[in-house]
């Protein structure tokens, strides 16, 4: 106990030291400027609904939110408040709980999946992720209500823990189904998962809704995204050429781990693939993918480990055997090592920035004045910005002041090219009593009808998304 607080205490510090240098980007303010700045019901579930997830992440934020106003936070502040109590219970669950070593659970709390991509990025995975380990928490107690409740909220987060969680409750329910017929939170929990995935279906104008891709690239993609995502790395590996050892690896790294596990406990290996096959198949066909995305899966894989390894069957002639998560976490460990040279997070001056929006904010406060109009043709880049001041951007391609981000299919899509060779004379002589800025990428090109335009700024700062930006003055016909 004393060797597992004096880790929990060394994570903690790092954790909050790294956290208080990060600087958050538009995947983290995304979801805190739509349920901060919808008016009222109506426009909330439809500003969530265009997101395709589950609302239950943006609920806390709301009711946080709520909570808050009187304190004045900052936005920073807001969002991580939310995240970091389920990052924080989730660690805590990982090291007194759920009866992990403490060799096994070291190298998973500071990897890159549940230490970067669950912790310090602000997002609904931290929430599903502490509820989905809840869950087996209460499942090992036989606990069956909290079981349900816990695997019901994760599965409110997010997409893909809707169908971790799903699948999780129908293996549940199917090793007890003499019983769960009659319990009402069976029913209860069933209609929850329902109606969740009802709510998930994207609005016909979202541009979210598409068809899946069933071509033979998505179908080799099952193969490589479920190998990585079993090793919770990067999305791409670069020290080595991965996808040539594709076929090789998975057999390797899969068959032999799990193999292990599934010897070890006697429990039918296709559960395996009943957890972690329904999200890889929507990553597959129908995602844009992302390390995180991945990052949900590894959660799946080490979710089903819980579940083989408790309780242990210590007469198996398997016992000497290396423990599958010890080399799935090894394997995550040493491949963060990469990301702790590349992102050195305890270093007093951090290498790099998230997004540019702070630096704008600092460096151009007159954007932030209510007789400032900034126009740009790539709204999407300056959520963090809105959210950071208070304040909104007008979007070309929607011809509206954006005040929040709505994912809507465009109708027709109007380039910064167009605008300004359309409409730019006409908003500047409406707007005669405003300074209008034109913000941009940094990586893109102004285009000549936009012209005449003074260059304001411009990020500076090493930024490890796309978030940085160019702002003109336009001057004045």
């Amino acid at each position: 106990m004393k060797a597992r607080l004096i880790v929990f205490f060394i994570w903690s510090a790092f954790f909050l030291g790294s956290l208080a240098r990060h600087t958050p980007w538009r995947d983290e303010y995304q979801s805190w400027l739509v349920s901060t700045r919808t008016v009222n019901v109506g426009e909330f579930l439809n500003g969530v609904s265009h997101e395709r997830h589950p609302p239950l992440h943006y609920l806390v934020q709301r009711g946080f939110a709520s909570l808050s106003e009187g304190l004045d936070l900052p936005a920073k502040a807001s969002i991580e408040a939310v995240t970091v109590p389920f990052t924080v219970g989730t660690v805590l669950l990982l090291l007194f709980l759920l009866d992990l070593p403490l060799l096994q659970s070291v190298p998973l709390i500071f990897g890159t999946i549940l230490f970067r991509e669950f912790g310090l990025i602000s997002r609904a995975y931290a929430l599903g992720t502490f509820f989905l380990f809840a869950a087996i928490f209460a499942h090992r107690r036989q606990a069956t209500k909290w079981q349900n409740t816990f695997l019901s909220l994760s599965a409110g987060t997010h997409m893909l823990f809707t169908l971790i969680s799903g699948s999780l409750w129908l293996l549940f329910s199917w090793d007890r189904r003499k019983e769960v017929i009659r319990e009402w939170s069976f029913w209860l929990t069933g209609l929850l998962f329902l109606a969740i995935v009802i709510f998930q279906i994207p609005p016909a104008d979202s541009s979210f809704n598409r068809s899946p891709d069933l071509s033979f690239h998505a179908f080799w993609s099952f193969f490589r995204h479920f190998n990585q995502s079993l090793w919770g790395l990067e999305k791409i590996w670069r020290p080595f050429t991965w996808n040539s050892f594709a076929v090789a690896t998975d057999l390797m790294l899969f068959l032999f781990p799990l193999s292990v596990a599934w010897l070890k406990s006697r429990l039918p290996i296709w559960r395996i693939f009943f957890v972690v096959t329904p999200p890889l198949l929507l990553l597959s066909t129908s995602y844009d993918l992302g390390t995180r995305h991945l990052g949900v899966v590894f959660i799946g894989f080490v979710t089903t480990y819980l579940l083989f390894s408790h309780p242990p069957l210590a007469n198996s002639k398997f016992r000497r055997w290396p423990e599958p998560l010890t080399i799935i976490a090894a394997t995550a460990f040493l491949s963060s090592l990469v990301w702790w040279c590349r992102w050195a997070p305890w270093q007093s001056t951090p290498n790099f920035d998230f997004s540019g929006a702070r630096e704008l904010a600092s460096s151009m406060p007159d954007l932030a004045r209510n007789n400032a109009i900034v126009v740009t043709a790539e709204a999407p880049l300056f959520f963090t910005w809105m959210a950071e001041q208070g304040t909104s951007v007008y979007d070309v391609q929607r011809n509206s002041l954006l005040r929040y981000p709505l994912f809507i299919k465009f109708s027709t899509v109007q380039t910064l090219d167009d605008w300004c060779s359309n409409e730019r004379t006409a908003f500047v002589a409406n707007n005669r009593n405003n300074s209008i800025f034109l913000g941009t990428s940094k990586n893109e090109k102004l285009p000549d009808s936009c012209q005449p335009a003074s260059l304001e700024f411009t990020s500076q700062r090493p930024t490890v998304t796309d978030e940085v930006f160019s702002i003109y003055r336009f001057s004045r016909p």
